[in-house]
């Protein structure tokens, strides 16, 4: 549990990530862990990768955990660095797993 609360911060630190709040999900270094972790749909992993998305956005890195377990967040960064996929990607996994 420490090691993966180290590697959060030093991610977070490398991406210059900044949170606050308490209980701050893990930092999602790829979109692999996203199935794993949250049993997202591999076919809304397989569609990601046709369209060439491979790596999350720092961005990403933070928002589609914490809103995949259901937090509040607010983010704020320039144009371009992948909000709308981080807020539109737990959408469509509540979706899907509503459906199934």
């Amino acid at each position: 549990y420490n090691k993966k609360i180290q590697k959060s911060a030093s991610v977070r630190k490398a991406s210059k990530i900044k949170v606050s709040g308490s209980d701050v999900p893990f930092v999602m270094v790829g979109f692999d862990g996203l199935s794993k972790r949250y049993g997202v749909d591999e076919g809304l992993m397989e569609g990601l990768a046709m369209l060439g998305v491979s790596q999350p956005t720092p961005v990403q890195m933070q928002t589609i955990p914490a809103l995949i377990e259901d937090r509040n967040v607010l983010v704020t960064a320039p144009t371009g660095t992948g909000k709308t996929l981080s807020y539109l990607l737990p959408i469509i996994h509540n979706i899907i797993k509503k459906r199934k």
